[in-house]
């Protein structure tokens, strides 16, 4: 009898938990690639937002430069100067 007082109030329980628990339908992968090509210039601080559509959507099969875009933005460009560690430092008076 115990129990069948306790079923009642759990099975109501468990489905307002369960109906709380559900998820708004996400964004389609058209939509999200839309998103991740308006990035445009480098971005100050990841775009956490945009990588959650991204993480909750693994079926899209997005690429590593998608992700890199969304993430971060635009890619810098390379500079034609060797990086200051890459850099040899030699005398003028070297003849070698």
């Amino acid at each position: 009898m115990i129990f069948k007082r306790m079923l009642l109030p759990g099975l109501l329980a468990t489905l307002a938990i369960h109906a709380h628990a559900q998820v708004a339908p996400s964004e389609s992968c058209a939509q999200i690639r839309e998103r991740i090509q308006a990035q445009s210039g480098l971005l100050p601080k990841p775009d956490t937002e945009l990588l959650k559509a991204i993480g909750d959507r693994s079926d899209c099969r997005f690429t590593t430069p998608e992700v890199w875009r969304a993430a971060f933005g635009d890619r810098p460009t390379l500079s034609d100067e060797p990086a200051p560690h890459r850099r040899r430092q030699h005398d003028e008076d070297d003849d070698d």
